[in-house]
């Protein structure tokens, strides 16, 4: 008697809000055209957002900028849900009137790493150490129905020569976030 909508997600197949880095965000932000000084800015803020302190980053925002704007002071622990981006300073302008531009579709409420095989290409290209080739190879390999790989370690595998010198030096990095069964 409720009418509605459910919209279901893959588990890992965006950016955890809660714990993914600065860097991380900063290139996912960059993926969806926002100029990288912008990017850092956003960056900063929603880190000030998620922090427990009132310490304001370089380009960030604590609870003082927002109070003294009459706005919702910052959670200072892990967001509620995308959509509460629209409250982190610069965050609406660049989400637009319907949702997200790009960018809440990326992004996600848990804590779990990415889970390789569900991530969409955007996410993918926002990881340490992972170009373009690689997004790309790994694109063909899902449209060709490959198995799942085993471990991350495989991937070195299927990505170009130039991809795997990448891949090897944030490859500490990148097992922090991405994994390659769900959590």
């Amino acid at each position: 008697d409720c009418p509605g909508a459910v919209e279901l997600e893959p588990f890992g197949a965006g950016l955890p809000l809660s714990n993914v880095p600065g860097t991380v965000l900063a290139r996912a932000l960059g993926a969806h055209g926002i100029p990288p000084a912008v990017a850092d800015s956003l960056t900063d803020a929603i880190l000030d957002w998620r922090d427990a302190d009132d310490n304001a980053r370089n380009f960030g925002a604590e609870c003082s900028r927002y109070l003294s704007r009459g706005e919702p002071a910052p959670r200072n622990g892990p967001h509620a849900s995308v959509d509460e981006l629209r409250s982190v300073r610069g965050f609406a302008t660049w989400m637009g009137e319907g949702g997200d531009a790009g960018i809440a579709s990326m992004l996600r409420t848990d804590s779990g790493r990415v889970f390789l095989d569900a991530a969409p290409p955007a996410v993918l290209a926002a990881l340490p150490g992972i170009t373009r080739q690689a997004v790309a190879a790994l694109e063909q390999r899902r449209r060709s129905g490959g198995e799942p790989l085993r471990e991350l370690l495989s991937l070195m595998g299927i990505i170009p020569e130039e991809s795997r010198r990448s891949l090897e030096q944030a490859f500490t990095e990148l097992g922090d976030i991405l994994t390659v069964r769900p959590e």
